[in-house]
């Protein structure tokens, strides 16, 4: 989104044009104006129009890892200031002393362009507009701008050429109201006005990660609990929209090539989300869950419970139960019936339990139609693998909830409906969680994100690094770049004192040397001390960390220490020198200007006061003496 205001940009041309008929009587300093200009000219190229100059720039460093669009900031503060010199200008007036007749020409120009251009854009955006049947609604849109625009040139024309003080400060107080009034117009639709916690609502599966992660990792497929959202729920994600060392990239690469979508921006696609949520590398990445969309066909193996010899309807909100062989079931739903169907109730879902006969709810779940159904089996997964332990049958209870319709499913001759279902197999997952937001199966082979490794291996080619840890390390063993002290191979209990970001500390209470391993990319600008006494930090499982501790209690701590905060400290403490010290130079500059010029006593300039024109009296002792 890209905003700026009719006024404000009137006010801008304002200022151009101000600037080129003042000449060198403006007060703004020589080239500023035609900086602003010719950087907005700029940004407008680039950002709205291409060819080879962006090209040219996206192979600088800025704009080779940024998206195009981003400057659309810089659009508007250029126009911002170009608008406060348009804004300065009506408040000093025109000038009064006579300006060339070529300034004025090319003021005049300066508004002839920034006429023309308005019209070809607005030309541009009627053919757009004409041609994709838009008219309508832009000519609703365009009301409030135009208004603007005739009320801000009418303004403008008044303040400029109008002497009298009184219309002019009207003016200038009236422009103000018009940006503002534009701002708000275009801004108050989409800016929220809800309560905070509201903004960010914490949904059923935010809840359970809260709880269930600890301190690991979560994974999803496309933008399911969108993963750069997970930091303001306190969640750790191992994509999102964020800058990833390259170490770590590597490791998403050889999940899924795709996954980068942007330089910044990684999400695993959802056509191979099944075969990722298995991925060996994902466990030393301590990624627990994996998320999928609630319409996503639940991972297992595939069944129909009965024989389809008609159709029976399921009503809003009238339960219907059928009876199922016990397993372990992660996905179960009717068949339906009939052609593609828009229901009228948009929140139109079904609910789904499993029971045992006691009336004990093994898992429950519920999804929603969307924009509406075929006739083909309509899943939901339920997290009920624990009914494979009941003995015989398990009741599996459907509910509609679709105000005003009724669903046709397919149904036995016995008129029960016909139903599929979806059983778990031992795949390394196991489904813990499903509603109408989201469905997380749990990774049991996930290794913790701040563990102990007994075992270590080298391997010093980062490709060779790659390919071991897709195909699978013993969870014991550590994989490190480079050779370290050797690892006893007994086990170690491990107590986190602190997580906080910057700072993670440890008690390791180890049986023998090991290796304490931490699956965060800490390869560069952290530091690690043991009982207090500084150690080596050394890369793991190619963007991972570890450390050497030997046998007994210790406490590890590591530590964030930029490398560039030193430098950072010097420049900023030099600035701040630098300043201070151009302030005393001007002050004692302005201070021997003024000694300079104050007069010496009895100096020609040294002249007395001049004589007060009020008429005094004489003194009573000299009234009728002589005159003096």
């Amino acid at each position: 989104i890209a905003f700026a205001g009719v006024t404000a940009a009137i006010l801008a041309v304002v200022g151009l044009a101000a600037g080129v008929a003042a000449g060198s009587g403006s007060t703004i300093a020589r080239g500023v104006r035609g900086y602003l200009a010719a950087a907005l000219v700029t940004v407008l190229v680039l950002g709205w129009v291409g060819g080879p100059l962006l090209a040219a720039a996206q192979e600088l460093p800025v704009f080779s890892n940024n998206y195009i669009g981003r400057i659309r900031v810089l659009l508007g503060f250029l126009l911002a200031c170009l608008a406060g010199l348009g804004y300065d200008a009506l408040v000093r007036g025109r000038p009064r002393r006579p300006v060339p007749s070529w300034r004025r020409l090319a003021a005049a120009g300066v508004w002839l362009l920034a006429g023309l251009l308005v019209a070809g854009v607005l030309l541009r955006t009627y053919q757009f507009l004409r041609e994709h049947t838009g008219l309508r609604l832009f000519a609703e849109a365009a009301r409030l701008p135009v208004a603007a625009g005739v009320a801000a040139l009418a303004l403008v024309a008044l303040g400029w050429f109008v002497r009298r003080d009184a219309v002019r400060r009207g003016v200038l107080v009236l422009l103000p109201v018009l940006v503002l009034v534009e701002s708000l117009a275009f801004v108050l639709p989409f800016w929220p006005r809800v309560d905070r916690s509201d903004f960010y609502p914490q949904t059923a599966a935010h809840r359970f990660l809260e709880a269930s992660l600890d301190g690991d990792r979560f994974a999803s497929e496309g933008i399911v609990l969108y993963p750069a959202t997970g930091s303001v729920y306190g969640l750790r994600s191992v994509t999102g929209h964020s800058f990833t060392s390259p170490a770590w990239g590597d490791l998403l690469r050889r999940i899924d090539p795709a996954t980068y979508l942007t330089p910044t921006f990684t999400a695993f696609p959802g056509a191979r989300a099944s075969l990722i949520a298995r991925s060996p590398i994902l466990d030393r990445l301590s990624v627990r869950y994996f998320g999928f969309a609630p319409g996503a066909l639940p991972i297992g193996k595939a069944a129909t419970v009965g024989t389809a010899a008609g159709t029976v309807d399921l009503t809003d909100g009238r339960p219907v139960e059928v009876r199922v062989p016990a397993a372990a079931l992660r996905g179960v739903g009717p068949v339906l019936a009939g052609p593609l169907i828009k229901p009228p109730d948009r929140f139109a879902r079904l609910d789904v339990e499993v029971l045992r006969d006691d009336g004990t709810v093994l898992g429950s779940s519920s999804r929603r139609f969307g924009n509406g159904w075929s006739a083909a089996p309509f899943l939901v997964a339920v997290p009920a693998e624990d009914a494979s332990t009941v003995d015989g049958t398990v009741r599996v209870r459907m509910t509609l909830h679709a105000r005003g319709t009724t669903l046709p499913v397919a149904a036995t001759a016995a008129g029960t409906p016909v139903l599929s279902e979806i059983t778990g197999r031992d795949d390394g997952l196991h489904l813990a969680f499903a509603d109408a937001g989201a469905v997380l199966y749990e990774r049991p082979d996930s290794l913790p994100r701040i563990r102990w490794a007994s075992r270590a291996l080298v391997e010093t080619d980062p490709r060779a690094q790659v390919t071991r840890l897709a195909r699978g390390l013993p969870a014991s063993t550590v994989m490190l770049d480079a050779a370290g002290p050797t690892t006893a191979g007994q086990p170690a209990t491990v107590d986190v004192l602190e997580d906080s970001g910057d700072t993670i500390r440890a008690r390791v209470d180890a049986q023998g040397a090991g290796y304490l391993v931490v699956a965060d990319a800490l390869q560069k600008d952290w530091t690690v001390t043991v009982d207090g006494k500084p150690a080596t930090l050394r890369n793991a499982d190619h963007a991972l960390v570890a450390v050497d501790v030997p046998a007994g209690t210790h406490e590890v701590a590591l530590a964030y220490a930029p490398s560039g905060r030193p430098l950072g400290t010097l420049v900023t403490g030099f600035a701040v020198l630098l300043v201070a010290g151009l302030l005393v130079a001007d002050r004692l500059r302005r201070r021997g200007r003024h000694r300079r010029t104050r007069p010496e006593p009895g100096s020609e300039l040294d002249l007395p006061a001049a004589p007060s024109h009020r008429r005094e009296e004489p003194a009573a002792a000299v009234r009728d003496g002589p005159p003096v």
